[in-house]
């Protein structure tokens, strides 16, 4: 009931029960990638905080495993929100699912990013 509320003052009129159920879906998924998005943002802190070579092995290890759980997120998840079917949702539900596809990607594309530099600092540092 409390996701109906929401998705009706989100997008101002009422959608159809497949509808609400595909959006539904989405914005959990939504929460899910949020969270991902903010442990993403704590280890990007914490490396900038110069951590010790053991904190920086685990945070590289963190985020090899965070790619894992977003592309199991966005294939099993998000890719799986199908909208063909849909009639007074559709558009809104393809546009969630692209927003959500395109944060995704982008929090992939920036976690690939920290872990190359991280594995390229730890090759240049002599371990302790």
């Amino acid at each position: 009931e409390r996701c109906r509320a929401a998705m009706a003052g989100q997008l101002g009129r009422a959608m159809s029960a497949r509808s609400e159920d595909a959006m539904g879906r989405l914005l959990r998924f939504e929460g899910a990638l949020a969270a991902q998005e903010r442990r993403f943002g704590e280890l990007v802190a914490a490396c900038a905080a110069g951590p010790r070579h053991d904190a920086l092995v685990a945070a590289k290890n963190e985020l090899a495993q965070m790619v894992g759980e977003l592309d199991k997120l966005q294939m099993a998840g998000i890719d799986s929100v199908m909208t063909g079917h849909l009639e007074s949702g559709k558009d809104d539900v393809r546009a969630k699912r692209k927003e959500l596809t395109q944060r995704a990607e982008q929090v992939v594309a920036r976690i690939k990013e920290l872990h190359r530099s991280i594995v390229d600092h730890l090759a240049k540092a002599p371990a302790l």
